[in-house]
């Protein structure tokens, strides 16, 4: 695999507090998530290293979304990826916002973002229909998303 981007599913099952960053805290509703990110470099960060270290539970926690997924209440449940060196993260997060029940996490995973996303994290009461939700999102964006296994 070379450069492309991602979209996890995450499963918090019970309400969790967490401080990421110096500044930030967050507060996770049970439910289901989105997580939008890109890897867009070589070797280490290449598309199946960057999804493999996600679902791993043995990694420095370095991205917003490493303080997420190493909570013991979040699982990440799975992944639906294409392979690409469009710079399309942005495009995908703001298709999946528009089915969001939610905005809830201002400057979640977007730090290097040029598009002025508000984040790249999204809520959903319940697990229904996200992933047609997510083929959808990938497909208007003229993307086709395969699903990562671990």
């Amino acid at each position: 695999m070379t450069k492309g981007i991602y979209a996890i599913i995450i499963n918090v099952r019970k309400e969790i507090s967490l401080n990421i960053g110096k500044k930030k805290k967050y507060i996770f509703l049970p439910g289901y998530y989105i997580y939008v990110g890109s890897a867009l470099g070589n070797y280490s960060t290449n598309i199946e290293n960057r999804l493999k270290r996600h679902f791993s539970n043995n990694k420095t926690l370095f991205w917003h979304i490493d303080y997420l997924l190493n909570n013991p209440n979040v699982e990440a449940e799975k992944a639906y990826y294409t392979k690409t060196d469009q710079k399309k993260e942005c495009e995908l997060s703001s298709k999946i916002m528009a089915y969001s029940n939610s905005n809830l996490f201002k400057d979640f995973g977007n730090s290097d973002c040029k598009a002025g996303c508000k984040t790249h994290l999204f809520y959903f009461n319940d697990k229904k229909n996200l992933e047609n939700i997510l083929k959808s999102a990938f497909k208007e964006i003229f993307l086709k998303p395969e699903l990562f296994t671990k």
